[in-house]
């Protein structure tokens, strides 16, 4: 059962480079995996859409042991299955990929909690996870003095 949505598997979900290497296991709960659904079909297949191009995840769901690996915060999303940082080079830089899911996800009434350009590098897509309100924010992570700082985007 490795196929979560019509573009999007399991595996691709839950891979981690840097997990792997370390021996860590990455496998998500029934929750997890819940979620992983909801993720893929309500939010990721929408975004491949607008985008009109294939999405490529490289970061998807996150065990606790992966995401302190990798640094991610307690509280990320990637935890629980609700989030996923993507590239598609062939819709524009991370910054413009931002900018067209949010503008597009927000007209086609397409609930999401953020959308994050990260460091110009990729983008940060995700759901809230329980029956707490999607924000619908547009943010910019950069670092400063080493520190992750987000600003909101007006656009």
């Amino acid at each position: 059962m490795d196929q979560l949505s019509p573009h999007f598997t399991l595996t691709e979900m839950t891979v981690s480079a840097s997990g792997a290497r370390r021996g860590l296991v990455n496998d998500p709960s029934v929750t997890e995996y819940a979620n992983l659904l909801l993720l893929c079909n309500d939010l990721l297949e929408p975004a491949r859409e607008l985008l009109g191009h294939p999405i490529t995840i490289f970061s998807g769901y996150r065990s606790a042991a992966v995401n302190k690996l990798v640094g991610g915060s307690p509280t990320s999303a990637h935890r629980h299955g609700l989030a996923a940082d993507l590239v598609c080079h062939s819709a524009g830089t991370p910054d413009q990929v931002a900018k067209l899911l949010y503008d597009g996800l927000r007209s086609r009434g397409i609930a999401f909690d953020q959308i994050i350009s990260e460091f110009g590098q990729w983008v940060h897509i995700g759901l809230k996870r329980g029956n707490g309100q999607q924000r619908g924010q547009f943010l910019r992570a950069s670092k400063q003095g080493g520190i992750t700082r987000y600003t909101h985007v007006l656009s």
